[in-house]
This record gives C-alpha cells, sequence and structure tokens, in this order.
C-alpha cells in the first residue's frame, strides 16, 4: 500500500480545523442568531449528528439585490489529538471523502516544494495529452 500525502502531512488535520461549507445566511441576519440556527439544523448523517462545528462568517457576497450573504467556516469534532480522524471509515462524503489533498490552500502540504514539482508534472503532462490530440475525428 503507497503512502498518501495526508501521511507525510506537517500539520495534520490542518484542513479540518478550519475549513468553508455552503451554508448560506442573509447578511441582514445577526450573527448569533446565524450561528444558534445553523447548530439547530445540524442534521444526522448515517444516524449521528455532522460533526461540523460552526466558527465565524467567512466571506460575505451581494446578490442582485445587494442583500449580500455570508459563507461560514467550520471545524470537525472528529479529529484525535494526534490530528487524524477517529471516523474515518464512515466520515462522511462532503467534505471529507470529496477533498483532494494539496488541491487549495487548505491543505498543509499545498506549498511544500514536492507538492508545488507534482502539480506542475501533472499539468505538463496535461497540456502534452491536450496538444497530442486530433482536431478532427
Amino acid at each position: 500500500m503507497s503512502e498518501s500525502l495526508c501521511d507525510r502531512c506537517r500539520d495534520p488535520g490542518a484542513c479540518c480545523r478550519r475549513f468553508p461549507l455552503s451554508v448560506w445566511f442573509w447578511d441582514h441576519m445577526p450573527i448569533t442568531q446565524q450561528w444558534h440556527e445553523m447548530r439547530e439544523r445540524q442534521g444526522l448523517w448515517q444516524g449521528r449528528p455532522i460533526p461540523f462545528v460552526p466558527i465565524e462568517p467567512d466571506r460575505r457576497w451581494p446578490d442582485r439585490r445587494k442583500a449580500g450573504m455570508s459563507q461560514w467556516l467550520f471545524r470537525c469534532e472528529a479529529l484525535g489529538s494526534d490530528g487524524r480522524c477517529t471516523i474515518y471509515s464512515v466520515r462522511p462524503d462532503a467534505p471529507c471523502k470529496l477533498y483532494l489533498p494539496a488541491e487549495d490552500q487548505m491543505c498543509a502540504m499545498f506549498s511544500t516544494p514536492e507538492v508545488i514539482l507534482e502539480r506542475y508534472r501533472r499539468r505538463k503532462a496535461e497540456r502534452k495529452a491536450v496538444i497530442k490530440r486530433p482536431l478532427h475525428d
């Protein structure tokens, strides 16, 4: 079995201590009300409460009516003291199973030389593959 990038992580669990989710609220709603509403709506996933806890608002976007919406940052309560997932085999699909290490700045390995070089090689190979394709079948 090959070693994953997560096995070599310089800050295990960094990606799960502070991450955005697509939870939106109109800006006119007070922050405390948004937080309480998120905790009340925290649904069940596979018969258990979702392990994500809201931390703070992250981004704000104006809508067409300039009312504005807020996106929130979360942390996962399922991290162990070693920064590893304690519910790995039954973790949620999103964002956990769908997250790709080193694909964004949430990953502690995003800007390491080895990862930058790997991304460069992968993108170079993808460009070569596109160039080699015939224009017409």
